[in-house]
Parts: C-alpha cells; structure tokens; sequence
C-alpha cells in the first residue's frame, strides 16, 4: 500500500470528496467485542462502507490489522481506522491502579508507567486510551475513586499532566511507541449524589471552576489529544451536550481544538435524562456542541444525515467534528503507518525494565497506617498467614486492568514464602469464614511469632458500576479479625482494596500494624514482602481520606468552614454526635519505620513583596534511612468567597539518613495563592508530613 502523508490542508480536501454517510461513519465509534448482534463479516462490511471511524476493545493485533487492511485498502477514501482501549493503569503490565500511584506523591513516576502503559498499548495496536481520569473525588462510596488521584485539585492536577505527557509523549506528532490520551470525565463525575453511580451532581460555582476544572485545564495545557464527556448532569443538562462545558470553556475560554468523545453511550441516555427528547434531537445537541464522536450508541448514525438533509444542522457542522477525527489520526500517523508490527507483541511487553518500574511503583504507593513496632519482620520468624485474599491473583491487579492476566503475578502467600517461614489457613474470604478451621483445636497459636491478615475487597468490588452505601470491611472480615486478634499474637493487617475502607475502632486499635496494600498490579507481591521485610522502608501518603464511618462520606481535608466550626466541648457545632470528629487516616497521612521532626516552621517576605519563601527544619531522630513528603498548605481569611480550611500549595519528597536533618526551603509566588488584596486577608501556612499534623506559620 503507498503511505499517505497528510498535512491539514490534505484533509480538509479529504473531508470535501466523503459522503454524508461516510462523514458519520468518522464519528462513530464501534465497541467490536460488545455488540453481539454484529459478526466479524458485519464489522468488516461496515469498514468497508466507510461507516465506522474508530473500534473499540479489540483483543488481537491480527484482527485488529486484518481489520485495518479492510479500511486503508478496501474502503472507497482509505481512511485508517483508530482502535481505542481503556488502558488506565497498564495493558498486559499492571501497574497500580492510579488512586495507589498518586499515593507515592511522585508525579514523574507516574509519568513513567504511563509511558509503559503506551509502549505495551501501542504494540498491541491500540492507539488511543481513555485515561487519565482527572475526576477530583471526595466520597469513597463512589467505586471510581480507584482510577482517580484522590482528593486534592493540584495533586490530581499534577499527576494528569504527568499521565498526558507519558502516553503521549511531549511532542506533538504521537509517535509509534506513544498514544492519545483522553481527559475524564468532563466534568465532576465524581462528584454524583451520595456516592451513586451514574448519579446527579449538584455543584456550586466556586467548586466547578476551582475544584473540578482545573484538572481538565491541566491536560489542555499539556495538548491533551481528548477529552471525554461525563454521564452525569450539570446545572440539569447532560455534560454530553452541555453548551457551558462543550462551548463556553472548553471551545472558547480555553481554545481545545481535539476531539470530544462521548462516554460509552450517554449521547443516547440524555434521552433518558429527559433532555433529549429522541435521537434526532440527541444527534443535533451533540453536533451543536461539538461532540465529535459518539461512542457506542449509534445516535449519529442513525440521526445525522437527516438532519443534514432537513436543514437542522449543515454539513459545515459535521465537517469541522469529521476534520478534528483527521486530524487526531494524522497527530497519530495512522495515515503514514496504519499497521501494527506484530513482532512487537513479543519485544515490547513485560519487558524487564516495565517489570522493574512496575515493583518501584508499587513500592513506592504501598502506605503503612500503624505500627506498634512488630514492622518491619525479622527473617528468621514463624509466620501464620490467613485470609482468601493472600492466596489470590486477580485481586491484586484491581478494575480496569485491560488485558493483564493473573498468571503473571505472583499471590502474597508466594512471595512471602520466599522469605519466611509460613503457615497458611485460608480461614475466611470476603464472604465466608471457616471458624472451625481457625480453632484452638486446629491451630497452635502459640508457636507463631506473628499473623499476617490479607483483608479488603475483590476487584470487582471498586471501579464502574460498583458504589457502596457501606465501605467497611465486610461483616464475615470484621469477625474474622475479631476473633483472631482475641488470640494476643501480634497482627499485621494488609488491606487490598481499590477505595479507603472503615476499618472500625476495634481493628485499628488491637492490630499491631495496618498497611494499606492498595491493588498494585502484577509487582504487587514483591513490593509488599520488600516493605513488610524491610528490605523497601514505606513512604507512602494518602492521597484521599479514610473515614470513621460510611456516614462520615464525603470527607475531604480541605473543606470550608462552617460558622460553627467544630469544637469538642459545645455541642452546637458541626459535628456528628455518634462519631469522632475528623478522619480516621488523613490527606497527607502515612508512616515510616524511621520518625520525622519538624521544627523552627517560619515564613520571611523577601524583598520582592509578592514572594514568600518558607522554612522548616526536618530531621530523621529513628534508627533507619527513610524518605518524607514534606506537605506545605496554606489558608487565606477574610475571603471572598470563603476559602478552604486549608489547601495544599507544595511539596517536596526527600530521603533522610538516620540521625540527619535538613532545612526545607519553598518559595512561593503571591500569584500561586489567588489573594483578593481588597479583603486584607491573612495568609496563614502549615507544613508537615499530612494535612493534620502540620505547623502553623502566621504571617
């Protein structure tokens, strides 16, 4: 086949030789391996016709090339489809899942694995990844909290654009070995009633642009090829065709000229919503609003051209979406090189250095929330691990994890056989507990130096379509752990889960250690025998809350203030009177084997009057090396609108010998703080190692 090089101005004579027919078929997408009513010869015949622009999920390169061949050499204008997959934490190489990343707090890490992710995504023949999901969410309820950073606007802002820059790389042709990346989802899905998938969102105005959005305005900052639509509703219009989202700030305020792509069906479930009121009046609202392609629902297809036809929407308007759809193609170089190498399938994945990213990684995101000094184990210990979670695979790779199979990864119970001397009773699951094998009769709890307890969640229990009213660990695990914590044996309690869970005061209090394990992906094993071991100190920091309770959910650290704060000693304040005030575990939070000091905080106004430039000494005073995020927040009163308790501003990760200490330096731009001068606020700074425990610096 001769390669076709395209420049804009190709395309733009391309757009004016398709049919109408042709011209919808670019904005369809295709689910090939969801629509069961259409066969291999069905799809094939609708690549021929020139009828669908991009697939989605195909599982093989031979079909996904046999299917490519059909469209650059049989179809009338040669167009090279676009095959497209969720790839948000790794193809065949799992990695952590990206709530579990952001708590490594190393965006150029994460960056990293994106990278990766794109370098085993492309040799696969995809070429397009709906990831990152940006959505900033505050209800662990909501089970999409997985793939999200967590709770804090720049944290996730940071990582979205690491994440954009590794699938894609930083130029913009998209090369071989990189992919598209899609912003998601546009916008505030995550903030849906009560923690409700698919649910409503009410939002004011000061959380839309200051909380939500500016994740999204990250990733066109960094010339994100996508962004995907939300399922839900704002202000009671669909974001799927919602002018303010599609028009006002994305088309005009920030200028993104790519491609605006529907979340999986929900051009046609604004019918459903009740806005649309059928699929003619859904396809004319997503043309209008710039949506260029409508994944899985079929509305352009069967809409557009009579309403080309009818005079309701020109055939200007559909070429401007037709040329943005080129366009991504030509960034891509699908024109050039529309084949997938199928040699590449077997260099180019589980390579050793992905592998090795892979185990830093999850390292690195692994956070220990107690210690009562049984951690980090001696080798020479007799070890009794319990729980159905130590003996799985799937588990450990979490939701979304694309075409990962657990036959690549090793159980916890494996790897830690490796290193110790072990026991194992499988005891209980999620759902079943097996007292009788756990008896006095059964067991010698007596000869066991310590237990290890692998608790938290299947993987089919976080992700889409998987929102809880209750977030504890389930009932038969919180029996289980009751009953062998009455044992006296120290406990070391590893949670595998995709959300923070309440872990209720009796396990939090009697266990020795807890270690929030996360679902870490195919390394995920090692990283946590090296942690537990010692042979890996724990550096890990939350990056979303851990409540007390369910009903404590949304729970976030910077929150406003009420005009009646909190005190304990008035009743009249907002509280809870059947729960303890504040997180269990905070934005911020995550210990060490080794312990930081933080003194001398002060802040200096340099001469320049609009820089600020903090200081803090922090010293290591334990016994091993360690790393430490040191965390700098800010609050500015009076404010109008009001503020935040507290928001964070920076933060620098450094590593600390034993017995060492260092003074930290940020220096800040009156700029970075958003200061309306003609309220005279005060500026008032916190730094620490979370967002609870921090020092407080008046200006």
């Amino acid at each position: 086949m001769k390669k076709m090089r395209m420049n804009k101005e190709n395309l733009v004579d391309l757009v004016s030789e398709m049919t109408i027919g042709e011209k919808v078929g670019q904005l369809n997408q295709f689910g090939a391996s969801i629509y069961e009513k259409t066969d291999d010869a069905g799809i094939e015949k609708l690549i021929e016709d020139g009828k669908v622009g991009s697939l989605l999920f195909v599982k093989d390169v031979a079909t996904l090339n046999k299917w490519q061949k059909i469209a650059v050499e049989k179809s009338r204008l040669h167009i090279p489809l676009l095959f497209a997959n969720d790839i948000v934490h790794g193809v065949r190489t799992i990695f952590p899942t990206p709530l579990a990343e952001s708590c490594s707090w190393e965006p150029d890490l994460a960056r990293k694995t994106a990278e990766l992710s794109a370098l085993e995504g492309s040799a696969l023949g995809y070429k397009w990844t709906y990831a990152p999901m940006v959505d900033v969410v505050r209800d662990s309820r909501w089970g999409r909290v997985m793939e999200s950073f967590g709770e804090d606007t720049y944290l996730t802002s940071l990582f979205a654009q690491a994440k954009v820059e590794g699938f894609q790389g930083t130029e913009d042709k998209i090369d071989l070995n990189h992919m598209a990346a899609c912003a998601k989802h546009f916008v505030a899905y995550g903030v849906a009633e009560a923690g409700k998938e698919y649910n409503t969102v009410s939002l004011s105005d000061w959380n839309l642009h200051n909380v939500y959005l500016p994740p999204f305005k990250a990733c066109v900052d960094k010339n994100v090829a996508s962004i995907m639509t939300a399922f839900n509703d704002l202000n009671g219009v669909p974001c799927t065709v919602n002018e303010m989202l599609l028009q006002d700030i994305l088309r005009k305020l920030w200028k993104f000229n790519g491609v605006v792509v529907s979340d999986f069906g929900s051009l046609v479930e604004t019918i459903a919503h009740g806005y649309s009121a059928d699929e003619s009046d859904a396809a004319c609202l997503g043309v209008k609003n710039q949506l260029n392609i409508d994944m899985c629902s079929d509305v352009y297809v069967h809409a557009i051209e009579n309403l080309v036809c009818s005079g309701v929407v020109s055939e200007q308007e559909i070429d401007k979406l037709v040329l943005a759809v080129l366009e991504l193609k030509m960034r891509l170089g699908l024109f050039e090189n529309p084949y997938t190498d199928e040699q590449r399938e077997k260099q180019d994945l589980y390579k050793k250095e992905t592998l090795q990213v892979a185990l830093e990684s999850a390292e690195k995101s692994i956070v220990l929330l107690k210690n009562d000094g049984v951690l980090p184990l001696g080798k020479d210990k007799k070890i009794l691990v319990l729980g159905e979670l130590a003996n799985s695979r799937r588990e450990l790779h979490g939701n979304w994890a694309a075409d990962g199979t657990a036959e690549h990864t090793k159980t916890i119970l494996e790897s830690l056989t490796e290193l110790y001397d072990v026991d194992y009773i499988a005891g209980f699951g999620i759902r079943n507990f097996d007292k009788k094998a756990l008896s006095n009769t059964a067991v010698n709890w007596a000869k066991y130096d310590s237990i290890i307890v692998v608790a938290g969640e299947s993987f089919i229990e976080s992700g889409e379509a998987a929102a809880k009213t209750n977030i504890s660990l389930s009932d038969v695990q919180k029996a289980a752990l009751s009953f062998i914590l009455q044992k006296k044996v120290p406990t070391v309690l590893l949670l595998v889960n995709g959300r923070p869970l309440v872990l209720g005061k009796e396990i939090a209090e009697q266990c020795s250690a807890i270690v929030e394990c996360w679902q870490l992906g195919i390394m995920a094993s090692p990283a946590i025998t090296n942690v537990i071991s010692g042979c890996v100190v724990p550096e890990g920091k939350l990056t979303m809350s851990f409540p007390r309770a369910t009903g404590q959910c949304p729970i976030y650290y910077n929150h406003f203030s009420t005009g009646r704060p909190y005190r304990s000693d008035d009743k009249f304040t907002s509280r809870y009177i059947d729960c303890e005030e504040g997180a269990m575990y905070p934005f911020g939070y995550g210990l060490s084997y080794t312990h930081f000091t933080y003194s001398d905080a002060s802040c200096k106004k340099e001469n320049d009057e609009n820089k600020y430039v903090i200081y803090v000494t922090v010293e290591n005073d334990g016994d091993h090396d360690g790393v430490e995020t040191v965390q700098l927040y800010y609050n500015v009163k009076p404010s109008k609108p009001i503020r935040p308790v507290q928001e964070l501003l920076r933060f620098k990760k450094i590593k600390l010998k034993s017995k060492t200490k260092e003074v930290i330096q940020f220096t800040i731009s009156e700029s970075d703080l958003n200061i309306d001068k003609s309220t005279n606020p005060k500026i008032t700074f916190y730094v620490g190692g979370n967002s609870k425990d921090a020092l407080e610096i008046k200006m």
